[in-house]
C-alpha cells in the first residue's frame, strides 16, 4: 500500500485528551487550527520552537510500542512511510506541504500518558516534528508522497 495519513488528532490545550477527527485544516506557519501548539496554549508552545506545528509518528512504531497516538500527543498518524528518512526534506499530506524538520524526541512529560520508563523506551522512535509550509485541509486516508 502506499503511504497515508493513518489519522489526525487534536487537543485544544496542554494535558487535555487528544480527539480523533477525520480532518483538520493545517495553517502554514501557525499549526493545526484549534489544535494547542497553534493557540499556543500546549506544553511546548514558546517562541524558539518554531517547528512544534506539527508531529507525526508512524503507525507501526505504535504498534510495536504498544501506544496509541493520543497517549505520545502526535497529531499525525502515518503508515508506510519511514519519516526519520525523510528528516531535512518536504513530504505532501494530500495537498498540504510540510517540511519534517527534526526528531520528536520523548520527554519525562510523555509519562504521564503512558507509563513509567516510556521515556525510554520512545528513543529513536517517537515521531518528528514539522513546519507547514501551505495551508490546506488534510485527511485520513490522504496520500503521503516525499518530494
Amino acid at each position: 500500500m502506499p503511504p497515508s495519513v493513518h489519522s489526525v488528532l487534536v487537543a485544544a490545550a496542554a494535558g487535555e485528551p487528544m480527539l480523533l477527527v477525520p480532518r483538520a485544516s493545517l495553517v502554514a506557519g501557525l499549526g493545526i487550527r484549534g489544535d494547542r501548539y497553534a493557540t499556543g496554549l500546549g506544553h511546548w508552545s514558546a517562541p524558539r520552537w518554531l517547528d512544534q506545528q506539527l508531529t507525526l509518528i508512524e503507525s507501526e512504531h505504535l504498534e510495536r510500542l504498544g501506544l496509541t497516538a493520543a497517549q505520545l500527543r502526535r497529531n499525525i498518524v502515518t503508515r508506510g512511510i519511514d519519516l526519520t528518512a525523510h528528516l531535512g526534506q518536504e513530504v505532501t499530506l494530500g495537498q498540504v506541504r510540510i517540511l519534517l524538520v527534526r526528531p520528536c524526541e520523548p520527554c519525562r512529560y510523555i509519562e504521564l500518558f503512558t507509563h513509567t520508563g516510556a521515556f525510554k523506551e520512545l528513543e529513536g522512535l517517537s515521531g518528528v516534528r514539522a513546519a507547514i509550509l501551505t495551508s490546506g485541509d488534510v485527511h485520513r486516508g490522504d496520500p503521503i508522497a516525499a518530494t
